[in-house]
């Protein structure tokens, strides 16, 4: 008994000794951060004559309180000193929506081993009371709105808006997001009111909240009693009633690290829809109830992050990881309609890359999914894929080329066409004026920031040319279904209104026939690490 004694006290000390060295060797090669201090600057705050409507914008803004930011820190006072953290934390802060820009100073005193850091942010303005007036693709929208996206400064939304297209489309919204709920949590919620019915949401996540993190999930679940909108060539549209409901589960773990990642996604979903009218030109499918589970892997090797200007922004810092992902996943789904029971096997893959070379950088992505029935046969399939080069000639000029392919098909559901026009990147033509199940679209711009001496806004220009086509299901590609569009627009930066967006307004010509067009929104139409989705579902 003593001789067990005492070598489990021999083993002990040495144990006890080995971590005592490890934290010394470790406290020794790192610095330590001594201090940490937050400035915060208000809405046009960094001026020193401000004018009167930046007093007056700043008198109406509730200043982000110091504890929202402290929590979104990945370091603190006493840690050893990690520039990767460090770096991670600005991206975050950029990546709320709430600030105009978002930097993290360093002091290193190499004599003492310690390094102070200052974190600064600049709020951005973010009460909306808003009266505006859109134009996209020959509809006209206007708009009227009550918000706020930083609530009391506490970066919680609330938000109201009406807003009216000339198509006849007609929606009153009410969103509540509350991006730290309980601190771990994300928290949304919409609820709309249309002209075709009711649309409503709630959401509730638990995100990466740091590159470290190891798990994340979400719970989802949504009910839209509105109508299907199935638009055919030349944008007229037919409209079938509908009740879906939708609920699933999305649990993700980590088993990589923030330079290689690897990630396995289960999911699980219930799906139930019921078209509530027949139409004599198209296939509606009966009642449907659908019961998913799919399991999705994911490797994805990042290289480094960039900080850039003049990508889609004209003077917002934008966060780019350089990297290579790979995503593949099965799973199945068993579908009930009336008596009959049906089980399919279902399939998703994804390839995606960001890389850089010299002064370009190219973003490309080929996805695909698809499902089949019992006995081999195709059941429905979409892919998706986009090739977009930025090449940044000077500081202040960049050229953009964009090329993507979309197509889809299914032969047991509704089947929804794409389209092109204003809606999807294709200026100078209607919006949902083209139709079919495969669409492609070329973009390609030369990007002029202009000069301008008055702080944080910037002025821009676009001299664009734009090709697209639409393929119905029986049509085979030929040269003559190309339709081309060139043009000239104008584009506004203003971080501490838009944050990373621009407002543009565009002026496009259809090269085949046809009238000058314009449109004005906000948002570029070509974007750098995604097709463009054209409007938003408005519900």
């Amino acid at each position: 008994m003593r001789v067990n004694f005492l070598v489990m006290f021999l083993l002990g000390s040495w144990f006890g000794f080995q971590v005592a060295c490890q934290q010394a060797i470790s406290h020794d090669e790192c610095l330590i951060i001594r201090d940490i201090t937050i400035e915060r600057i208000d809405v046009f705050g960094s001026k020193k004559n401000p004018k009167w409507y930046q007093k007056m914008f700043q008198k109406t803004h509730m200043q982000t309180r110091e504890p929202i930011i402290e929590e979104e820190l990945l370091f603190h006072e006493g840690d050893c000193f990690d520039p990767r953290q460090v770096d991670e934390t600005e991206r975050r802060l950029r990546e709320m929506g709430i600030f105009a820009e978002a930097t993290i100073q360093r002091y290193v005193h190499d004599d003492l081993g310690v390094v102070d850091l200052k974190v600064i942010v600049e709020d951005r303005f973010t009460l909306r009371v808003e009266m505006s007036f859109s134009r996209r693709g020959g509809l006209n929208k206007s708009r009227y709105s009550l918000g706020e996206r930083n609530l009391l400064g506490f970066d919680k939304e609330i938000h109201y808006s009406s807003s009216y297209r000339s198509d006849g489309t007609q929606i009153q919204r009410a969103v509540f997001e509350d991006p730290r709920f309980l601190s771990q949590y994300q928290l949304s919620a919409e609820y709309d009111d249309t002209d075709e019915g009711k649309y409503r949401n709630f959401a509730w996540r638990k995100p990466f909240w740091s590159l470290e993190d190891s798990d994340a999930f979400q719970f989802e679940a949504w009910g839209d009693n509105t109508k299907a909108d199935i638009y055919q060539e030349g944008g007229e549209s037919i409209e079938i009633a509908h009740d879906k409901e939708h609920a699933a589960f999305d649990w993700i773990h980590e088993y990589g690290n923030p330079l290689k990642s690897k990630r396995l996604n289960l999911s699980l979903g219930w799906d139930a829809y019921h078209y509530l009218e027949n139409h004599e030109s198209i296939v509606v499918p009966p009642k449907t109830e659908d019961v998913h589970l799919s399991a999705a892997y994911t490797w994805d090797t990042r290289y480094r992050y960039l900080e850039l200007t003049h990508i889609d922004s004209l003077n917002f810092t934008e966060d780019i990881s350089e990297h290579l992902s790979v995503t593949v996943g099965a799973g199945t789904l068993q579908r009930h309609r009336s008596s009959n029971d049906e089980v399919m096997f279902t399939w998703q893959s994804e390839l995606q890359q960001i890389k850089t070379w010299n002064k370009a950088i190219l973003a490309w992505s080929l996805a695909g999914s698809g499902r089949h029935n019992d006995q081999g046969g195709l059941s429905a399939v979409n892919i998706a894929s986009y090739g977009h080069l930025y090449h940044k000639a000077t500081e202040r000029q960049t050229w953009a080329l964009g090329l993507a392919y979309q197509r889809q098909y299914t032969n047991d559901d509704l089947y929804l066409p794409l389209t092109l026009g204003e809606d999807n990147g294709l200026r100078g033509y209607p919006a949902f004026s083209l139709t079919g199940d495969k669409t492609g679209l070329l973009n390609l711009e030369h990007r002029l920031r202009y000069g301008w001496p008055h702080g944080r806004l910037a002025l821009g220009q676009v001299l664009f040319i734009d090709g697209g086509f639409a393929l119905d299901p029986h049509q085979t590609f030929n040269q003559d279904l190309i339709h081309w569009s060139a043009g000239w627009g104008l584009r506004l930066g203003l971080p501490s209104l838009l944050g990373k967006r621009v407002a543009r307004i565009d002026f496009a010509y259809p090269l085949d026939g046809g009238s000058i067009s314009v449109s004005a929104s906000v948002g570029q139409v070509l974007q750098f690490d995604r097709i463009n989705q054209g409007f938003s579902k408005d519900y």
